[in-house]
């Protein structure tokens, strides 16, 4: 792209077909930036005052040709705006493509613009060093779209994942902006959302679902839908913050036989634990036991405040929300997104092949700096390697319990029904 001329962006894939469906002549939809130079132009579902247009072609034209009739069209233009025209042609066979001017005056020149189309789901992740087909038949579940669960879900998009299944009960908060993927125009909206309209920025071509649900209640019975949903993924991520809805998760993991990634944070992101669950390997409880000693994370102020008294004032409510800065949740965060993306590419041939040897382990921990329980750690631990040291993954062996009261009772089968027997 030219840094003198203007930017043409349609970020419609149908762009070119809606104009082509239409009228010969017409009016379009633009927003501005940097200074009128660069231009996002949408085809509108109705027609509307506005000072962009496009010309339907039906040959070949010449330049100059092509300029007068963009003259011709902007005649009626407004005489202070700026002024756009994008000349589309009738069909690709006619082996030209879309071109587009802008004009600042009723008397000015007109100037060519550099076009962008809406590239295709391919050519969006051509550059990865995953085969877009990899990917983009796989579907996953991300349970929990608060810091690090809305950073999973917009990478494993960014990397070309096709479906999404998302599941949230919250809302934004103002005091979640700071880690969240989102941002303050998002302030007050459902996670799920939100957060459907953010992977769309990414990955325009993904398919969504969305469940404003408390997985907990769904668990039990109260939503079926959500179970379905979750049934139909390839891969589940869980990035809540209750030993609760850990616990469910594992359940439904267990029965289901789909591979879960478990990601979760140490208070105020002192360090962090990933934990992948597969086919006939351990499961959250063979690790965790019965979970009875860990308390949940408080990470959002709108459930902590239902949990406590009402005597309690908001103030000493919030402060017991510590969840860490962003840039140490992150890297749980993209240990859960390398996980799932090894799983989902296991057995085919890809990019990141070598991994499925490496990242063979069930269970990942990392400190992030030595305080609470990585106290102990040396001063000294990140120049040696032979002392734990933080920044530093540390895989750990487990093996599945024959005797586990999640897992023991029977033989784990993939794709086993979930539920079917209640």
């Amino acid at each position: 792209m030219s840094l003198k001329k203007p930017v043409f962006y349609f970020p419609q894939q149908d762009f070119c077909s809606r104009v082509r469906r239409s009228a010969e002549s017409g009016r379009l939809r633009f927003s501005a930036y940097d200074n009128d130079t660069v231009f996002h132009i949408t085809f509108p579902d109705e027609q509307f005052p506005t000072s962009a247009f496009y010309i339907r072609l039906q040959a070949r034209e010449e330049e100059k040709k092509l300029k007068e009739m963009t003259k011709q069209v902007l005649v009626g233009a407004a005489a202070e705006s700026t002024r756009l025209v994008v000349i589309v042609p009738e069909s690709d066979d006619l082996g030209f493509p879309p071109t587009g001017y802008k004009q600042t005056s009723s008397s000015g020149d007109l100037i060519e613009a550099d076009i962008l189309l809406l590239p295709t789901d391919g050519q969006f992740h051509s550059r990865s060093i995953l085969e877009t087909d990899i990917l983009c038949e796989s579907s996953v579940c991300v349970i929990g779209l608060g810091s690090g669960g809305s950073h999973i879900a917009v990478e494993l998009a960014k990397a070309g994942v096709g479906r999404f299944v998302l599941i949230d009960y919250d809302r934004l908060e103002l005091n979640n902006i700071a880690r969240h993927a989102c941002g303050t125009q998002d302030i007050g909206r459902l996670k799920t959302n939100a957060l459907r309209d953010l992977l769309l920025t990414k990955s325009p071509g993904v398919r969504i679902e969305t469940f404003d649900a408390d997985i907990n209640e769904a668990f039990h019975g109260t939503d079926r839908d959500v179970v379905d949903a979750v049934k139909s993924c390839n891969l589940i991520v869980a990035a809540t913050d209750s030993v609760q809805s850990r616990r469910n998760i594992n359940t439904l993991a267990v029965e289901t036989g789909i591979p879960t990634v478990y990601g979760k944070c140490t208070t105020r992101a002192a360090g962090g634990e990933v934990l992948i669950t597969r086919v006939n390997g351990p499961c959250l409880a063979c690790i965790y036991g019965v979970m009875a000693p860990t308390s949940d994370e408080a990470s959002s102020f709108n459930r902590e405040r239902k949990k406590t008294p009402a005597y309690v004032s908001d103030s000493s409510v919030e402060a017991t929300i510590q969840v860490g800065l962003s840039s140490d949740i992150i890297p749980i965060g993209n240990m859960v997104v390398k996980l799932a993306l090894v799983e989902l590419s296991r057995g085919k041939p890809s990019g990141i092949s070598s991994l499925e040897y490496d990242l063979r382990f069930a269970f990942y921990r990392w400190a992030n700096r030595r305080e609470e329980e990585f106290a102990p750690y040396p001063k000294d631990g990140f120049t040696r390697f032979d002392e734990p040291s933080v920044l530093r993954w540390y895989p750990v062996s487990f093996e599945k319990k024959a005797d586990c009261s999640a897992c023991g009772v029977k033989e784990v089968t993939a794709g086993a029904d979930f539920f079917e027997s209640s």
